[in-house]
Order: structure tokens, then sequence, then C-alpha cells
């Protein structure tokens, strides 16, 4: 790993045209693209030095602003639509790519998509999606990643006959979390009491290390993230923790709301995270790290997501502002984020 980055008080970050950031450049056309990143990123670079916590509400004065935004959104809209297709019990679903060439539908993309566009998506439709990847849970409680278009569940990224390991230790956050997002959307409590005897048996089946972190044990490594699922990062992981920590917290207020399951014990396994979360921050970078065994490097991705959700106390958060910011250009090209700093692999 090349010298760590110094992290710069953010009271002297100077912010220039380098900053822009444009997703026209190179257009994503799958559901892999993460659409959420970018937009963080623009925040911190643009306007988070100046504002106490992540929580905000800003519009860009630049022209451009409007026109790259209508664009987006037309080009989600396409997204949507060229992937919608048929399940065979005649239910909707939405295909990894337009062309079918996976001909599988993903937990972690349907995830992201609903997260992000569930304004174009009906009710029913995510309904009969979110059923067909909870019937394909494991007797032992383990979540699907995806689900042929037979109705097989595969639980680990890689190839159906030849899985890179057993399961992938996001599968149940994105899972859960897309649940409590429809039973929001839709106000169908009933459909929650009757999964959250699953969602709980999932989110149970996670490995978590005793300070609520989740933990990748080398002796038996799983898939982490799914995006980043060839690369075996073992022990604490800083990524799908806050996976963890936001379908908690999801599943805590669905719970309350519809009087089922044990709001209390989510709610303390979120704070567990929050409270531990920065066993992965680097003070001397300000960035986090991706995990603490193998892959132990700075987190452009995590960090930023990190600081999203809330988890950083205020001297980590304005060191990681100072992190992304000072080191865009080793991370930002045309409109792409990488995960680690250039030149790292």
């Amino acid at each position: 790993m090349s010298d760590p980055p110094s992290s710069t008080d953010s009271n002297s970050i100077q912010l220039d045209a380098r900053f822009s950031v444009s997703v026209r450049e190179e257009e994503c056309v799958e559901f892999g693209w993460k659409p959420w990143l970018g937009t963080i990123l623009a925040w911190f670079l643009c306007c988070g030095p100046a504002l106490a916590a992540p929580s905000f509400n800003y519009i860009s004065e630049d022209p451009s602003f409007a026109e790259d935004a209508d664009w987006m959104r037309a080009r989600m809209v396409d997204l949507v639509e060229s992937n919608r297709g048929r399940l065979p019990n005649g239910k909707t679903a939405f295909y990894a790519d337009a062309l079918r060439h996976y001909n599988l539908i993903f937990n972690r993309g349907f995830g992201y998509i609903y997260e992000f566009a569930d304004d174009l998506i009906e009710p029913s439709e995510a309904r009969g999606f979110l059923e067909y990847l909870l019937a394909g849970q494991r007797a032992d409680g383990c979540i699907p990643d995806r689900v042929n278009s037979a109705g097989r569940a595969i639980y680990s990224p890689g190839g159906e006959n030849n899985p890179l390991a057993d399961h992938a230790l996001d599968n149940s956050s994105f899972l859960a979390s897309a649940v409590c997002r429809y039973v929001a959307n839709s106000g169908d409590l009933d459909f929650f009491r009757r999964h959250e005897p699953a969602l709980r048996r999932g989110m149970d089946f996670i490995s978590r290390a005793p300070n609520g972190l989740v933990f990748n044990n080398p002796e038996n490594p799983q898939c982490v993230y799914g995006f980043t699922d060839l690369v075996k990062k073992t022990g604490h992981l800083l990524f799908t923790s806050v996976l963890c920590h936001n379908a908690c917290v999801a599943l805590e207020a669905a719970c309350r709301k519809a009087k089922a399951g044990d709001p209390d014990e989510y709610a303390r396994r979120a704070q567990q995270i929050k409270a531990n979360i920065g066993i992965l921050w680097d003070r001397h970078s300000g960035a986090f790290w991706v995990a603490d065994g193998l892959c132990k490097q700075y987190d452009v991705w995590g960090t930023a997501f990190v600081l999203h959700n809330g988890l950083s106390t205020p001297e980590q958060e304005k060191a990681a502002l100072g992190f992304l910011v000072n080191n865009y250009p080793r991370y930002a090209e045309k409109g792409q984020i990488r995960h680690i700093l250039n030149p790292e692999t």
C-alpha cells in the first residue's frame, strides 16, 4: 500500500472545478451501478465541510445541475423499463441487465434500484419480487444472493455450480432493507408481520463479532459486499457492517409500526455497530479501512457511506471529509468512483 494520505483541517479545504461531478461521460447500462455513490461524493466535495451533519437539502446553482439531474432521471426510467420482465409465476421481475445476459434477478441489484427509484416501481411489483427472493431462503436462515429464471436460489457470487463461497455476507441486509421500504411505501403491515420471522433468521445468520460489526472469519471466509465479491476481505468489515446497521434501523421502525418482532433487539444491534465502527477508522488519514484483516486499505466508498449514514463522530467526519476532498484525483475519473485509491489494487 502506498504512503497514507494526510487529512487536512476542513476549514482550509479549497474547492475548485476539479470537484464538478458529471455522470454523463460514461453511461452505465446495468443495475450494478451504485447511483448513490456519485451523489454522496458530490455533496461531500461541494458542500459537506460547510455543514455540521450529513443531513442536507442542497441544490446547486450551477445551471448544468438541473440538466444533469433531468438526464439521470430519464436514464433511470429507461433502465427500469428495459430491465423489467416476468417471473415464471407471472409476477414482475427486474433483471440484472436488459439483454438478459445473466438471466438472473439479484437481491442486491433490486435493493439499490428500489432504494433510489422506488417511485418507478408499483407496490404490487415490489411485493411479488420480494416474495420470490424470500422463497429462496435456506433452512439455516441464509438469504439468496440471486435467483435464476427457473426459481433456483443461489447464495454466493460466482458461477451457479462453482460459487466463490457458501454465501455473501450482505444478502440478508439488502433484502431486509428492501422489505422495510416496501412496507413503508405500501402500508402493507400484514406482509411484514408474515415475513419478519424469516428476516430475523436472515439477520441472525450474518457473521458478527461480539462488538456487533460484521466479521469475515479468515479461517472460513465468505463473500463480502457483492460488488467486490472477488476480494476476500477478512476481519471486521466496514461496508457490510454499515449495510447491517441500516437494515437493523429499518427493521426496528417496521417492527414498532407493525407491533411485531423484537424492535429493541434491532435497535441494540444498530447502536452497537454505530458505537464500534470507529474500530475501522484511521486517525492519520481520516479514512475508514475496508477491513482490518486482509485488504486493510482506505475505503473510498465505505468512508462516504459511513458519513452518509451518520455513523461517524464529529472528529471522524471532519477528517474523513478532508480525506475525500484532498484525494479526489486518486479515486475519481469521468464520473466513476474507485473503491480504493489509485494506484492500489
